[in-house]
């Protein structure tokens, strides 16, 4: 009962929320889809009050990323989130470029922030395509990890004071973690696991 109160709560700040939130984006040139697919399934379950929502910049038509919220640990994420692309933008890795989507606008108040990018159309969603594909996609986008390299020890101490550098006994601490969680969600699938 607790999830279907937490749920309900979650869709009555969304609407609440969208309504307040259209004129202050047309006053900045912007108009949501009528469709917000990221903000059903599970996002009630998150501890911040961030929306991620789909539109369109007004005045070329645009398809944009907009990213909100009204809460500290939302505007933290956002804030965060973006301070994280400046620093990887600024960086130069030996063997890899990250690509972000291009910052369109973001505005940033007491109540709240307001982060917008530009969509990246990709061909189906990650969870639509098969289990192997998504394996191997996953694989990639960590071998692309493995093989950036820190030119300068400069660059290391900025990576570690943003991000955090992690010991084999970390990622086996997290996976640990991770594992325990499915098994005590997923009970009867102990022998996939």
């Amino acid at each position: 009962m607790l999830r279907v109160d937490k749920k309900q709560l979650w869709e009555e700040y969304c609407q609440q929320e969208l309504g307040q939130l259209k004129p202050i984006l047309s006053a900045l040139g912007f108009e949501l889809d009528e469709i917000q697919v990221h903000i059903g399934g599970e996002r009630y379950l998150s501890n911040s009050q961030k929306l991620v929502l789909v539109g369109r910049r007004v005045s070329d038509g645009l398809k944009v990323i907009i990213k909100v919220a009204n809460d500290s640990s939302g505007i933290d994420e956002i804030r965060r989130e973006r301070q994280c692309r400046e620093m990887l933008g600024k960086i130069k890795f030996a063997y890899h470029v990250f690509f972000s989507p291009e910052e369109i606008l973001y505005k940033e108040e007491k109540i709240r922030a307001i982060f917008i990018t530009k969509y990246i159309e990709q061909d189906c969603q990650f969870l639509d395509r098969p289990i192997y594909n998504q394996f191997f996609l996953a694989l990639k986008g960590l071998e692309v990890q493995e093989g950036l390299q820190v030119t300068t020890y400069e660059h290391a101490k900025e990576i570690g004071n943003y991000f955090g550098i992690w010991s084999a006994d970390d990622y086996w601490q997290k996976f640990s973690q991770y594992h325990q969680d499915i098994l005590a969600k997923l009970p009867g699938q102990k022998e996939i696991l």
